[in-house]
């Protein structure tokens, strides 16, 4: 429980190696009782209430394609397809907002280091705000190998 705490989780394997925990900055907003929600909650409408800028309380609501966590992370575990929550403060342009929190070496992609050549494939802005960034790049693996993504 305290790996968990810290943020360091255990992967077994040769030499035990440990991974960092991503920080993907999902904070519930103070009085929002999420013990009261399932461990996982099936796909469809997801809401939630997180902990915005100074601990004010943001509400989120999205349709999750996948089963979805307490963290706001919706996953298929049978073709590793997933979605998940992003919480960064807004300071410049929004690729690089996300870019530059997913890709950080404590991001989404950044167990073992940063990702490597990471590129802007394809964006697409589809109205009401909603702006969709598909990247590829190279992660490293427990062996510190990379795989292009």
């Amino acid at each position: 429980a305290k790996s968990y705490q810290s943020g360091l989780v255990f992967e077994g394997g040769a030499g035990g190696l440990t991974k960092t925990k991503p920080n993907t900055g999902v904070k519930t907003a103070a009085g929002a009782v999420d013990d009261e929600r399932p461990k996982t909650t099936p796909a469809g409408p997801v809401a939630a209430r997180l902990a915005g800028r100074k601990g004010l309380p943001v509400d989120v609501a999205f349709d999750a394609p996948f089963p979805t966590t307490p963290g706001l992370v919706s996953r298929d575990y049978q073709t590793g397809d997933g979605a998940y929550v992003l919480v960064a403060a807004a300071k410049g342009p929004l690729k690089k907002v996300v870019s530059d929190k997913i890709f950080a070496a404590d991001g989404k992609y950044g167990s073992y280091g940063a990702p490597a050549d990471v590129r802007l494939a394809k964006s697409e802005n589809r109205g009401d705000g909603d702006e969709v960034f598909e990247y590829t790049f190279v992660a490293l693996t427990p062996a510190r190998r990379g795989v292009r993504t």
